[in-house]
């Protein structure tokens, strides 16, 4: 629960802008999450969270390396959801 309220929190601070916030909130996800098998429903808004910040920091190739890794496995069924957010992402990444 702790890992879903970090990457909560990490949300939130990408929305007010607070790019430092959000790098401090999804190293503590990790954290709580560990390094677990892929588990799409903590994976997929990780790694669009990171891409964000990327995007925002200029970081375009690491943007899209984060998202692309993401992509590129799928969406299994029940993490269809994440799909719209993360191509956003994308787009913002100039992907």
């Amino acid at each position: 629960m702790q890992g879903v309220h970090a990457a909560l929190s990490a949300e939130l601070a990408l929305c007010r802008g607070d790019l430092t916030e959000v790098a401090r909130q999804l190293d503590a996800a990790r954290g709580y999450f560990g390094a677990q098998d892929y588990l799409p429903h903590h994976e997929i808004p990780l790694a669009r969270l990171a891409g964000s910040v990327a995007a925002a920091d200029g970081r375009i190739p690491d943007a899209r390396d984060h998202l692309t890794r993401v992509l590129d496995r799928g969406f299994p069924p029940g993490a269809q959801r994440y799909r719209f957010h993360s191509e956003c992402s994308g787009v913002q990444a100039g992907g």
